[in-house]
């Protein structure tokens, strides 16, 4: 799999080819509290970064990151990860995370899931638990 980053240029033509994933996505996860139309608009607008995962011409997964400041520290945030058989692919994208997040200058990187992602990513470690009542 090759991975590259989504230019705004090309976004209308790669978000309809992934678009049917980041809506799964949403649909298990971020939208809940995220709307298509938010990332979007992020990604468009260069406020968050886009990249997508590609076999040739097929376009088999995407991610979308922003960057999170905090007082004392800066997190590389994974907003949402969408695609097919992410147990082929996650290993690959983490040491692309780790080089963008000293490229932006974050201290870390974050990734708010839901438990059946959170068993597949073996070399993160949980941080918090979200409750909700």
């Amino acid at each position: 799999m090759n991975i590259s980053r989504v230019t705004p240029e090309s976004l209308d033509q790669v978000w309809a080819a992934v678009r049917p994933q980041i809506l799964a996505a949403l649909r298990r996860g971020a939208g809940q509290h995220m709307t298509e139309d938010y990332y979007y608009r992020q990604v468009s607008a260069e406020l968050m970064v886009m990249w997508v995962g590609h076999e040739g011409d097929e376009v088999i997964a995407a991610g979308i990151l922003s960057v999170q400041h905090y007082p004392k520290h800066s997190a590389l945030f994974v907003e949402l990860l969408a695609g097919k058989n992410l147990d082929s692919w996650i290993e690959q994208v983490e040491p692309l995370l780790k080089e963008f997040k000293h490229k932006v200058g974050a201290t870390t990187i974050e990734a708010l899931c839901r438990p059946g992602l959170s068993k597949k990513l073996t070399r993160w470690k949980p941080k918090a638990i979200l409750m909700e009542l």
